[in-house]
């Protein structure tokens, strides 16, 4: 195996994980605007990692492990900013309850 089938990976994974902290902190929305074609084509990517994850046939198990992971992080990060986002909008008073 070269090294950039193994540091290549491991950067990616790093990087999940630095949005993952960055989330959690608060100074990073993955949901900032959704009508944005980043966000798609990140959901997309996101469906292509889980799925040769759990589902990679005759892939190395090396990379179904960085895939999943990436996928695990990535979901974690939308869970907790989607959380921050409904619990801001259920604190803040809609127009109609005034």
């Amino acid at each position: 195996m070269r090294v950039l089938h193994v540091v290549v990976p491991l950067l990616f994974v790093v990087l999940a994980a630095i949005a993952l902290v960055a989330t959690v902190r608060g100074r990073f929305s993955i949901f900032h605007d959704l009508s944005r074609p980043y966000f798609w084509l990140l959901v997309a990517q996101w469906f292509f990692l889980a799925g040769d994850a759990a589902l990679g046939e005759n892939r190395p198990t090396f990379e179904r492990a960085w895939k999943g992971a990436i996928a695990v992080l990535l979901a974690a990060s939308f869970g907790i900013d989607l959380w921050r986002r409904r619990r801001a909008q259920a604190a803040s008073p809609s127009p109609t309850d005034a």
